[in-house]
Parts: C-alpha cells; sequence; structure tokens
C-alpha cells in the first residue's frame, strides 16, 4: 500500500521538527505493535528463562551449533 498523495503533501507541508516527531512516534507505535505477544508467548518465554537462570536446562554454545550446522551442509546439498 502506497501513502494517498494528499496526506504525504500534507505530512511534508509541515515544519521539518515536526516531521521528525511524527517519524519518531510512527516508529514507536509501530515497535510497540510487534513487541505486543500472546500471553501463551509469553508465559512460554518467561518458562524458558526460568529453566535457564535456574540451570534446569543445559544451553549450547553458539559456535557449537554453527559447527553442526556447517557439517550438516555437505548432506542436505548432495
Amino acid at each position: 500500500m502506497t501513502v494517498p498523495a494528499e496526506v504525504l503533501d500534507l505530512v511534508l507541508g509541515l515544519p521539518d521538527a515536526v516531521q521528525d516527531e511524527l517519524v519518531m512516534e510512527l516508529a514507536a507505535r509501530r515497535q510497540a505493535a510487534q513487541e505486543t505477544l500472546h500471553p501463551a508467548w509469553s508465559a512460554e518465554i518467561a518458562s524458558r528463562v526460568d529453566d535457564i537462570v535456574g540451570e534446569r536446562v543445559q544451553t549450547v554454545p553458539m559456535s557449537e551449533i554453527k559447527a553442526e550446522l556447517a557439517a550438516l551442509r555437505p548432506v542436505r546439498e548432495a
């Protein structure tokens, strides 16, 4: 979807400071909307963080995961 020309013209006619404020407000609202999670996801994330912090699970270093994935690459490409 494109911005209607009338809206764009109105925004571009605003003082630079107001345009800057508008951009910041739009970005903040988009970020807030993207950060809104379904309650079930929030509970799952909290549970997993608790498991890590409480040392009930063993984490794997990212370097190890990357090495395992690299080793699988030839198998996937065959």
